[in-house]
């Protein structure tokens, strides 16, 4: 078992909430052709810690800190305004942010890197970098300009419904398999909150 694999922890949405994302970013891409990757249907969550590429013989340790969560009790959530995130010259991806329940997230991430980095497990600085929902990832070297416009697209919908309540109920452990057509997500495990 010395082989490395890309893990990290997360909460995955609800089902109503997977399917009213995965048809807003199919019709994104239908109605405006965007250079739009969308997430594989199922698997649209919230990245609480992302680990990284570890030795399989690591996954052990981490199982006992998920452990230690069961009975942390599950939180609402509420889901905000689609937007897009840009790197220095580039558009990067569709998310969706956290409209309440961001602190509770927060203190939840903070809890497992603590609970993890005293069990010896090295995770990156930016594990916990920014807490959102990926919904779709622009093709490499889409310019600033293509964001921008579906920026404009969003503004002119209904914002309404955007505002989607949720709960996290559990912590999944993940191994993220990473492809040309797009990351393959198996659950390694699941802690019920």
């Amino acid at each position: 078992m010395n082989n490395k694999i890309r893990i990290f922890l997360c909460s995955f949405l609800n089902e109503s909430n997977m399917i009213f994302y995965d048809e807003f970013i199919h019709s994104i891409k239908a109605k405006n052709y965007f250079p739009i990757r969308s997430v594989p249907y199922q698997s649209y969550h919230i990245t609480l810690v992302f680990i990284g590429n570890i030795l399989e013989n690591y996954l052990e340790p981490i199982l006992n800190v998920l452990k230690k969560f069961e009975g942390f009790k599950p939180f609402q959530i509420k889901l905000g305004i689609p937007r897009v995130m840009f790197s220095k010259n580039d558009s990067r991806l569709v998310y969706a942010d956290i409209s309440e329940g961001k602190s509770r997230i927060q203190k939840l991430q903070r809890k497992i890197v603590t609970e993890l980095k005293s069990n010896g497990i090295i995770i990156p600085n930016n594990a916990t970098k920014s807490t959102h929902i990926t919904l779709g990832r622009f093709k490499k070297r889409t310019d600033k300009l293509t964001g921008r416009s579906v920026e404009q697209f969003i503004n002119k919908m209904d914002i309404s419904n955007f505002y989607r309540n949720d709960v996290v109920p559990s912590v999944e452990l993940i191994k993220s398999k990473l492809t040309n057509k797009g990351p393959i997500y198996t659950n390694l495990y699941s802690v019920q909150l």
